[in-house]
């Protein structure tokens, strides 16, 4: 009896290994079976089309001062901040009444000075025949000529104060000295104004061009001075710019590029550019700010598509692909990127499999089965 059970326990006992073996090979084979295909491609390495940004504050072609040349008190203004004015047009007036007076006072100075001249004229001719006759001395006509001369230059000095009474009159009204736009105007009517005030009345910013300055580093200028080398020509930088305004908008009208300084900043690095963008319906201001765009090409680096990454706390991350077909997490160097792709120049090695579907699914050292995009 007791024969028979031990009998029975190493029957039942194999029979137990033999269904753990099977279920463990079966298990092992369920598992290979089950690898779940992705997409996959190599990374290689070639060029792409980037943009360097820049941003700016647009300036006038021409932005003048409007200040007075004369003291006095405003007792006219003819215009509004803002508006848009031509050549010669009137903007304020200083009270012209003490500069009336002068004129007057000036005349008056030089219909004196005129007869002051005409009584010298007339003794020098009495003097002359006397003189011929020897009744009195040359001495005595030298005298009179000297009178003459003296009357003569005092006739010169009262027109010449004339003049400039009639000038500071016409200051006292302020014209436009070019077609634009004012800006903001710092003064109004009754206001005492002067030469020496450091704030202008106002400014006009003249129609036409507008310039767009910025500072852009060494590098990229010599990456811009090769691109011009390999188009042969001429011209300081052959690439047309772009300008994205401050609601993100593009600006319709392309600009060109051109040094604003000769020399490279020693302390930063950098060379100031200006970019000059047509206006003719007088859309830009001056003040305007916006971002300048500058298309640049980026050689050598890889070109990863943006939808085959993602983001681990300020990195940028892909999965790559090991010989095993198993996958792991790796951090690129982004060094540009455009819509569609950043352009990646550390990180990966060329040749090298990346993952360009359902990342979101993958975890580290997970196994997969391959598809190539082509």
């Amino acid at each position: 009896m007791c024969r028979l059970n031990r009998t029975k326990t190493f029957i039942s006992g194999a029979f137990l290994i033999l269904i753990l073996i099977t279920s463990c090979k079966h298990a092992g084979n369920s598992q290979q079976a089950g690898a779940v295909s992705f997409t996959v491609m190599k990374a290689e390495r070639g060029e792409g089309e980037t943009q360097a940004e820049f941003p700016t504050v647009l300036s006038s072609n021409q932005l003048v001062e409007i200040r007075p040349r004369v003291t006095g008190y405003l007792s006219e203004r003819y215009v509004q901040d803002g508006q848009s004015v031509v050549k010669g047009q009137s903007l304020f007036k200083i009270d012209d009444t003490s500069f009336k007076a002068a004129i007057s006072s000036a005349a008056a100075t030089v219909a004196a000075r005129e007869a002051d001249l005409e009584n010298a004229q007339l003794e020098v001719q009495k003097r002359k025949p006397l003189v011929a006759n020897g009744i009195i001395s040359p001495f005595e006509l030298e005298t009179a000529q000297k009178s003459e001369m003296a009357a003569k230059a005092q006739l010169d000095q009262a027109k010449a104060q004339l003049h400039d009474a009639k000038i500071n009159l016409g200051y006292t009204l302020i014209t436009s000295p070019v077609t634009g736009v004012l800006g903001q105007i710092n003064s109004y009517v009754g206001t005492l104004v002067q030469i020496s005030d450091q704030q202008p009345l106002t400014t006009v910013s003249a129609k036409g061009d507008m310039f767009a300055f910025f500072s852009i580093n060494e590098a990229d200028v010599l990456d811009l001075q090769r691109k011009q080398k390999e188009m042969d020509m001429d011209d300081f930088i052959p690439v047309e710019v772009s300008l994205r305004l401050a609601d993100g908008s593009l600006y319709q009208h392309k600009g060109t590029l051109s040094f604003g300084s000769g020399l490279v900043n020693q302390t930063t690095g950098s060379l100031l550019l200006k970019a000059t963008f047509p206006n003719p319906d007088d859309f830009l201001r001056s003040g305007n700010s916006g971002i300048v765009i500058i298309p640049k090409t980026m050689k050598n680096v890889f070109l990863i598509p943006k939808a085959i990454t993602y983001s681990l706390q300020n990195m940028t991350m892909v999965f790559c692909m090991d010989e095993d077909n198993t996958v792991h997490p790796r951090e690129i160097h982004v060094v540009g990127s455009n819509e569609t792709y950043y352009f990646v120049n550390d990180g990966l090695t060329e040749g090298e499999v990346l993952v360009t579907e359902g990342i979101n699914r993958l975890r580290d050292g997970q196994k997969i089965e391959p598809v190539f995009s082509k």
